[in-house]
């Protein structure tokens, strides 16, 4: 005999005896850096290049074309070396509402010295740390000139060094801010930075997140292998977390209809405009 009360549950509650709704998995989008100047004309002994021109076009390209990963980020971490933060505020520096309106409260910019690429060493073989978190290094001064140029100024750039705040940029409580004042415990060779950066990844609250890095970096993440093609300038790779594992994007999805697990070179995404370079 069929229950009255458990019928009238039911009725007024129509969500009782279904499945729960499933929780969208957190994403994490890769993307690399636009063309450096030492990626142009054999510049390669240039250790903190800008970017070109073509790596600008290849950046601000985003701006337009936010729709095609979704559009908003609650977090974008950024490699501290100049091309990754230049790509960073062409791409995401600034967003439009649906009515058109400007708005540049979406995404928080963090500098995260795991996101970089030659971090231990130069070319000449000097340990390269903590040169990018100086202010007497000229990081200061380079931002305030991207917020100021005449051409296409990047009014964000100041954003990304918090000069007032005591933090200086970085994300309380992880390991970047344990890395740039070398406290124990902070990475010592290349592999673990990254590995870092993983559990950073873990660990953040947010669920949509960005990295913008390098080649290296995203490689390391994704399971490149030889046969597959180098990534172009600005290329973006999708991925999202699943039982503490960072998995090509999709793959939550596919595991609730059956359908086989997408790879991730099903994941990765052109820059939708500007030259294409490697």
């Amino acid at each position: 005999m069929t229950d009255p009360v458990e019928n009238n549950l039911i009725e007024n509650n129509p969500v009782i005896g279904q499945a729960p709704a499933r929780e969208e998995p957190k994403t994490i989008d890769f993307l690399r850096h636009g063309q450096g100047e030492h990626q142009f004309d054999g510049g390669h002994s240039i250790l903190d290049p800008c970017l070109t021109a073509d790596g600008r076009d290849q950046a601000s390209s985003w701006t337009k074309k936010m729709g095609i990963v979704g559009g908003r980020y609650d977090l974008i971490l950024v490699s501290p070396l100049k091309r990754c933060i230049e790509t960073a505020l062409f791409a995401f520096g600034e967003t439009r509402k649906p009515g058109g309106k400007k708005d540049r409260t979406l995404s928080r910019f963090v500098l995260c010295r795991h996101a970089r690429e030659r971090y231990w060493h130069d070319s000449e073989g000097n340990l390269s740390a903590p040169n990018h978190w100086d202010p007497e290094d000229n990081l200061e001064q380079f931002l305030t000139d991207l917020a100021s140029r005449e051409d296409a100024p990047l009014p964000r750039a100041l954003e990304i060094l918090h000069l007032n705040a005591a933090d200086r940029g970085c994300l309380p409580g992880t390991g970047s801010v344990a890395e740039v004042r070398m406290e124990e415990g902070a990475p010592k060779d290349e592999a673990s930075s990254v590995e870092a950066l993983r559990e950073e990844l873990l660990a953040r609250p947010e669920k949509r997140i960005a990295v913008v890095c390098h080649a290296g970096v995203m490689k390391y993440f994704c399971g490149f292998t030889s046969a597959q093609p180098d990534l172009e300038n600005c290329e973006l790779i999708q991925t999202e977390v699943k039982d503490g594992r960072i998995v090509p994007a999709g793959t939550a999805h596919a595991e609730l209809t059956g359908a086989k697990p997408p790879l991730f070179t099903a994941c990765r995404r052109r820059a939708p405009g500007g030259k294409r370079t490697r």
